[in-house]
């Protein structure tokens, strides 16, 4: 799952978008538009309701009082909004002898005192847009003609979803999250083939290279199974050095391999019980050269040459075939000496049996510092004592 975090940001920001404009949505719905009207106060930064007399004149008695005045008042709310205006209506403050006659786009009813008019539901007016002006009128008929400068508007914002900015940053959100999470499924899935491939290139090396170890080991019967524990045991001291994962898989080819140069060697010369001449000595020492050329080209595994050319050189530099010392030695090398040496000695040979764990050892830190890197030896010691050698 950490493999698409970036996605699910992105998304989860893109969701948290969506529910607040939801919750805005249900707030500005629910919430009412209020707006108090006075001869101080006309106007509001969301709705402008103002009424004008636009004709008066005057009647003999309409209201039961006598002579009075009728005048036809025209209003007009005008919404600055982003949402439409709905289910408003305006309380008109009238004298209490003053009486509405007649109206249009809307219903007037008297209630406590007070004259409210309510937008008819079938009509524009009923649902102000945004940025419109809706118009409304009445007649009133009073002992005056009045100036109507002191009334209430209450009514409910209604702004469609496409009005709300965090619709769009939601969808800009969602489109990006998607287009990641894509991105990233795509990588993953291009990743996980190429993970497939470098493990099946990587089964087709081991095999290839167990099966020529294998060949190699069977050149002397004294030593199947010598470059599988050589492997084995350079793995386990790399582990007690801390390399690098890589480092310890490499390491692994390369001493699987660090003997390839006996292919060249005779068998009678790999299988001779007796003590070697001189010049066989000089013929056996002579598969490390072997190895090196044979490992020249493979250059996919770093070191895999030097683990072939090196690996019987000594710390003190009275090696072969160079004579290299101390750190001159490449680092696979000296570790290869080392497991190489230890398996040698926990191993029948034709000219001799195994030798105890106590002389092995005994072996091992007499010779650290001259045969062996002695920082390496520390490392052996130690996995024999832990008996992890088996």
């Amino acid at each position: 799952m950490k493999k698409y975090t970036g996605a699910c940001v992105v998304l989860l920001l893109a969701v948290l978008c969506f529910v607040g404009l939801a919750i805005q949505i249900w707030t500005d719905r629910n919430k009412e538009v209020f707006l108090e009207i006075s001869a101080e106060n006309e106007t509001s930064q969301d709705v402008s309701v103002w009424i004008e007399v636009t004709k008066s004149w005057q009647d003999k008695d309409k209201i039961g009082l006598g002579p009075c005045y009728g005048a036809q008042y025209d209003g007009f709310v005008q919404n600055h909004m982003n949402a439409a205006l709905m289910n408003w209506e305006l309380e008109i403050l009238l004298p209490s002898e003053a009486k509405i006659d007649s109206s249009w786009n809307g219903e007037y009813t008297n209630e406590n005192g007070k004259i409210y008019f309510k937008p008819q539901e079938d009509l524009d007016i009923a649902w102000v847009k945004p940025d419109a002006t809706e118009g409304f009128g009445f007649i009133v008929y009073s002992n005056k003609v009045l100036e109507l400068t002191d009334f209430v508007v209450r009514g409910h914002k209604y702004a469609t979803v496409a009005s709300y900015p965090l619709l769009y940053i939601g969808l800009v959100l969602l489109l990006a999250g998607c287009i990641v999470l894509a991105w990233q499924i795509a990588f993953a899935v291009r990743t996980r083939k190429l993970e497939q491939r470098r493990i099946n290139d990587e089964k087709i090396i081991v095999e290839t290279m167990m099966t020529l170890a294998n060949f190699i080991d069977a050149k002397d019967e004294y030593t199947r199974g010598h470059s599988t524990r050589v492997s084995a045991y350079s793995v386990k001291l790399a582990k007690k050095m801390h390399l690098e994962e890589d480092e310890i898989r490499q390491l692994s080819y390369i001493a699987l391999m660090h003997d390839c140069g006996k292919m060249g060697i005779p068998d009678y010369i790999l299988n001779k019980p007796d003590k070697l001449t001189a010049e066989e000595r000089e013929i056996i020492e002579q598969h490390t050269v072997l190895g090196g050329k044979i490992l020249e080209n493979m250059t996919s595994i770093p070191g895999i040459r030097d683990g072939a050319l090196y690996h019987h050189e000594r710390y003190d530099g009275k090696g072969y075939p160079e004579g290299l010392s101390d750190t001159d030695i490449p680092l696979y090398a000296r570790i290869i000496c080392v497991a190489d040496s230890f398996d040698a000695m926990n191993s029948d040979r034709c000219y001799r049996k195994r030798l105890s764990m106590d002389t092995i050892k005994k072996e091992l830190q007499e010779n650290a510092g001259k045969q062996f890197d002695p920082e390496i030896v520390k490392y052996m010691l130690r996995i024999i004592e832990e008996k992890d050698y088996a």
